[in-house]
């Protein structure tokens, strides 16, 4: 089990985000003291060799942008062939298939939910690294294994200049302004857009919590969708002046404006903006509904000791509505107590209003007592665990169950 995030004397979750978050680069010395990754090396490997994770290879070194790429799923044999330098695997989503994995996550939820991308693994032999590149999202280094030097340039725009006729993106030119050399337990953060370049010193393995904001397209198409669905088909475009042309087939802005007025209706609408934003922000891909579990079969597997814990790889984000709360799930509305979604959602609040000290709250029949009295409250954790966003945890190691 990994110890508790260790902030520098002085700092806090709360005064990193208003001084550092986005701004600069923080270099913080045993963040995590004794650091225990989720799984070793060969584990790691094993996972690169399942099907359906998304594993990569990356060998290569700057100096003769010689950079080669390789996709999973891989085979055992594979790795047998690999040198003994200048390659990393890269496995990425970790906290989808490894409990411990997710539970590491949890010690960064005083960013939201839906900004959280995922955890991803690498090894690396010494020589090993991904070259100098920029990306567009927050990251949290952790060396949890070997030394790995990590340098920093100054920003280079939102498009840098990459080196052609590459399966990954290499800056064309790095000119390295600040240098760490991180040990086991040292964690490096990273804002986007600050070009970086990784270097195993010895073998190791690099622990790597990023956190995307969305693209404008993505955001756009997602928030189009859902206010698309909640649109007025009856409410039209009024002409404010005659329309009369002599140029039929010219749009003029005076022709445009009542089409303007249109989309603005939608867009200056607070509630339903910020309901199809939540809509937008749920997804993740993962909605793998459970049809073949009847209504009661999960109450009753309560009653027989079952925990159900929240989804790692699903999201949820509520908006509060005095002591309601709309939860959204990959797009879909639960209307539900507020208190009931800070439940499903583990949300903070709710651990100190309970003063839940487990690194995960599981729940079981006892602490669902309040919700198993009403056929309503009921059919809505029937809807939780339906769409996977509960999920049972009796499979979870005791490493992670809570005390």
């Amino acid at each position: 089990m990994m110890p508790r995030l260790r902030w520098p004397e002085g700092l806090d979750a709360a005064s990193f985000c208003h001084r550092y978050w986005q701004r600069e680069a923080f270099y913080i010395a045993q963040a995590f003291n004794p650091v225990t990754p989720p799984l070793d090396r060969h584990q790691l490997a094993q996972l690169a060799c399942e099907y359906g994770v998304d594993a990569r290879l990356i060998s290569g070194g700057y100096a003769d942008n010689n950079w080669q790429l390789k996709s999973g799923p891989f085979t055992p044999a594979y790795f047998q062939t690999l040198p003994e330098k200048a390659w990393t695997l890269l496995v990425c989503g970790v906290d989808t298939w490894v409990p411990e994995a997710a539970d590491l996550l949890g010690q960064f939820r005083f960013m939201p939910d839906y900004r959280i991308d995922d955890l991803m693994v690498s090894f690396a032999v010494p020589g090993g690294s991904v070259g100098p590149h920029v990306d567009q999202y927050d990251v949290f280094l952790i060396q949890a294994e070997g030394l790995h030097r990590w340098q920093i340039a100054s920003p280079t725009g939102d498009d840098p200049d990459c080196v052609a006729d590459l399966p990954i993106q290499i800056l064309k030119s790095f000119a390295p302004a600040q240098e760490w050399t991180l040990e086991p337990g040292d964690m490096l953060y990273l804002p986007p857009g600050v070009p970086h370049y990784g270097v195993a010193l010895e073998p190791g393995m690099t622990l790597s919590v990023g956190f995307r904001a969305p693209a404008q397209d993505e955001l756009l198409a997602r928030v189009c969708r859902f206010l698309v669905a909640g649109a007025n088909s009856q409410r039209r475009a009024r002409d404010a002046q005659p329309v009369f042309s002599h140029e039929p087939a010219c749009l003029t802005k005076t022709a445009l404006q009542p089409m303007r007025t249109l989309l603005r209706q939608v867009l200056d609408d607070e509630s339903r903006l910020q309901h199809a934003l939540a809509a937008a922000l749920s997804c993740s891909g993962a909605y793998y509904p459970d049809d073949s579990q009847a209504p009661t079969d999960w109450l009753e597997r309560l009653r027989d000791g079952g925990q159900l814990r929240r989804s790692p790889e699903m999201r949820g984000v509520y908006l509060r509505e005095g002591d309601w709360a709309c939860l959204y799930i990959e797009g879909e509305e639960i209307r539900m107590p507020l208190a009931l979604a800070q439940l499903a959602c583990d949300s903070p609040a709710h651990r100190e209003a309970h003063s839940c000290t487990g690194r995960r709250f599981l729940l079981n029949y006892d602490s669902l007592q309040p919700w198993l009295q009403s056929p309503d409250d009921r059919a809505r954790l029937d809807t939780l665990i339906a769409f996977g966003f509960l999920e049972w945890a009796d499979d979870i190691p005791e490493s992670i169950r809570q005390d």
